[in-house]
């Protein structure tokens, strides 16, 4: 009975020490956690940007607005998420040039538009782009229209454009012409037009 007395003592020390080994191991994993998660809260944002994304680390290049500078107007309907239906783009014609020694891109689109109801005002999406000059709008038979106004709403990314008077309906066959000239920086981000690198035999490219 005493030898039995013993080897029941000696288990029950034996239990005694798993459980603290197990205490042991559950506060050092909480420990852990904890200091890692304050190094991520306390980090500052932009490192925690630059390790998270395959963004460059580059600043873009400075640069005016440009003719269409942003605005804060929400008067009209380029306050919705959608762009409009009765604005139907039919074709376009679209030149892109990269200057790699500068990494930019400059270029010029015109889009054929037919309109299924009048309105003054036109716009698209514009994202991390410039419009360098201020656009231009004719019909197909070469009349010009004069756009009085050209500004950007930040919160839809689009460029809205004003013509001086109302555009009249016109179908596919007498379409407007709206051309724009834009510039944008090749390294802004991984999106759209944009260059990269790649190594080859040892060698970056």
């Amino acid at each position: 009975m005493e030898g039995m007395d013993f080897e029941d003592k000696k288990s029950k020390r034996y239990c005694m020490k798993t459980k603290h080994v197990a205490i042991i191991c559950g506060v050092v994993v909480i420990v852990g956690l904890a200091v890692g998660l304050g190094v991520g809260l306390s980090r500052p944002k932009s490192q925690q940007h630059s390790e998270e994304t395959d963004q460059p680390t580059n600043a873009p290049p400075q640069v005016d607005s440009g003719p269409c500078p942003p605005k804060n107007d929400d008067t009209g309907d380029w306050k919705h998420f959608r762009l409009p239906t009765y604005v139907k783009p039919i074709h376009y014609d679209l030149e892109v040039k990269p200057e790699m020694e500068t990494d930019i891109y400059t270029g010029t689109v015109s889009i054929s538009i037919a309109l299924e109801k009048s309105t003054s005002y036109l716009w698209l999406h514009l994202r991390e782009t410039k419009i360098t000059e201020m656009p231009t709008l004719r019909k197909s038979s070469g009349q010009q229209i004069t756009l009085s106004d050209c500004f950007g709403y930040t919160p839809q990314e689009y460029i809205v454009m004003k013509a001086e008077a109302d555009l009249s309906v016109s179908n596919e066959s007498d379409p407007y012409i709206l051309t724009l000239k834009f510039q944008g920086w090749l390294n802004s981000s991984l999106v759209g037009f944009y260059r990269t690198t790649y190594t080859e035999n040892g060698q970056i490219k």
